[in-house]
């Protein structure tokens, strides 16, 4: 271990917080046939909203890939909290005035008891260790198959304790309405973020809690998923933005002084595989570039609040596992677009046209990639002058017509369009029927809307038609809108730097002035 003295204080936290929750048992002989799980020690940094360590951390695990399914463990899958869900919330947050929470479980996995019988060596700070007894554990220790849905369900059931009702589209969420006004949470593991309708519901919500697990209460929101949130209450206003986050890979790779570009991609950019192997110079080329690490960290960055290189992200993800010198020139280029646009962010406000009513958006690019002749379909979801939901995608299969390909666009925009409702509605936030998607292509509209079009459809796989039966049963209502109004355009293709800054802006992304300390 480097540096043992900065470490130390962390380490010795842990091995209390072991004690505390009573994670194992006695030392005692290695049972016959008992399963037997090595502990290791993982130390990392904690960071705040503008990258800066706040401490360190060190978290005991087990190596629980030695377990065996069925005997050791049954269900490991346990429900996370959606970039989606977060980002929506945020939005009804704001625009509703409430007040804005965050809370974080300490040691969460370790609220949750273990049923089945496995053991453990003594790790390294605990008696016994290389005396050849072993101990039960006890708790839901981090590392164990299991462990993740052990706490989920621990968690979950004390919230139905406390009156809460989950959200079946997204079962990370809850919300309850009470004496004192109504609280929604969204939680991701061991992090809870909270809205209240008033102070006396949030410190109600944040006692009641605190009165089941020892939890950290942060003084104001900051950080949310790996994003930095700032929130005006008085002014109605929330931003999403990571420039802590762009800064650490820029300059974790020696790219912080790389010349900004003005698009993701160059306009008009065409990217394949090619039909023969890598050259010897590709190889060369190739063989020290990081091009996974970073593009792997570009995708998160996408995902989390940066609609304006989905697609790039998307388009470089296709060549991941083989990609040539020319992938990493244009891995680059969006690269140095991020260098010029960290401070980027959405931008939430109780002012914006529309409110809390969410539009769809949908466009496609049609046979756009070149190695397959699939188009690209971009479906975006705008509330409260910002993006809750964005995405960019090859299609699964090849549209013959332009047409075609929009309408199996729009299909994916239905898809959103029922998942918000049904999440919206479950949070008591009823969304007025039609429901509203845009689309720039007057062909689709016509299909979706006018059964005589049998002739040009008849091929397209039934799947998609649940669009036309949600039009006739008054679910949806699709309006056109000139693809220069229409900011799921972005999410199609490459565009040039006047047309991207504009649908930059239609996104509702801005250009978020950094803290100065």
């Amino acid at each position: 271990m480097e540096d043992p003295d900065r470490w130390s204080p962390a380490i010795e936290k842990e091995i209390q917080r072991m004690r505390e929750f009573g994670v194992f048992g006695p030392l005692q002989d290695p049972p016959a046939g008992a399963t037997i799980l090595i502990p290791l020690w993982v130390l990392a940094h904690k960071f705040d909203g503008d990258g800066k360590i706040v401490e360190e951390k060190a978290r005991l695990v087990v190596n629980g890939r030695t377990q065996e399914e069925g005997r050791d463990y049954h269900h490991t899958f346990a429900a996370v909290l959606r970039f989606e869900s977060l980002r929506i919330l945020i939005a009804l947050w704001v625009t509703l005035g409430y007040h804005i929470w965050q809370i974080d479980f300490a040691s969460a996995y370790l609220n949750a008891d273990l049923d089945e019988e496995i053991y453990a060596w003594p790790p390294e700070g605990f008696p016994g260790r290389n005396t050849g007894k072993v101990m039960r554990i006890q708790k839901s220790i981090y590392g164990m198959m299991q462990a993740g849905r052990n706490w989920w369900k621990t968690l979950d059931g004390t919230y139905r304790e406390l009156g809460y009702t989950r959200n079946q589209a997204d079962q990370c969420v809850r919300s309850r309405v009470s004496g004192s006004g109504e609280t929604m949470t969204g939680t991701y593991t061991d992090d809870t973020l909270g809205g209240s309708s008033s102070i006396q519901e949030m410190k109600k919500a944040k006692m009641e809690i605190g009165s089941k697990y020892r939890i950290k209460e942060t003084d104001s929101v900051q950080f949310a998923l790996g994003m930095k949130l700032t929130h005006d209450r008085d002014q109605g206003i929330a931003t999403l933005s990571m420039p802590a986050y762009w800064n650490n890979l820029l300059s974790h790779h020696g790219l912080q002084d790389m010349k900004p570009k003005s698009t993701p991609l160059p306009n008009g950019a065409v990217l394949s595989m090619g039909t023969s192997p890598p050259s010897t110079e590709d190889i060369e080329f190739m063989r020290e570039k990081p091009y996974q690490e970073i593009l792997g960290a570009v995708q998160f960055g996408a995902a989390a609040c940066r609609p304006d290189i989905a697609h790039a992200a998307n388009v470089l993800s296709r060549f991941a596992h083989n990609p040539r010198k020319v992938h990493w020139q244009h891995l680059m280029h969006l690269v140095r677009y991020i260098s010029g646009t960290r401070d980027l962010g959405i931008t939430y406000t109780k002012m914006a046209p529309g409110g809390l009513s969410p539009i769809v958006y949908a466009d496609a690019d049609y046979a756009s990639c070149v190695d397959t002749r699939r188009s690209t379909s971009g479906v975006l979801t705008m509330m409260a002058g910002g993006p809750t939901f964005w995405m960019s995608k090859r299609q699964d299969v090849v549209a013959l017509l332009t047409t075609e390909a929009e309408y199996i666009g729009l299909a994916k925009a239905v898809q959103q369009a029922k998942w918000v409702h049904s999440f919206l509605s479950e949070l008591g936030h009823e969304v007025p029927r039609p429901f509203l998607i845009r689309c720039d292509n007057q062909g689709a509209i016509a299909i979706s809307e006018n059964p005589k079009f049998h002739s040009r459809v008849k091929h397209i796989d039934i799947r998609y038609h649940f669009l036309r039966d949600a039009v006739e049963k008054g679910d949806i209502t699709i309006e056109y809108t000139p693809s220069e109004d229409n900011p799921a355009d972005i999410l199609t293709k490459p565009l040039g730097a006047a047309i991207h800054t504009r649908q930059v802006s239609l996104l509702g992304l801005r250009k978020l002035v950094p803290d100065r300390d």
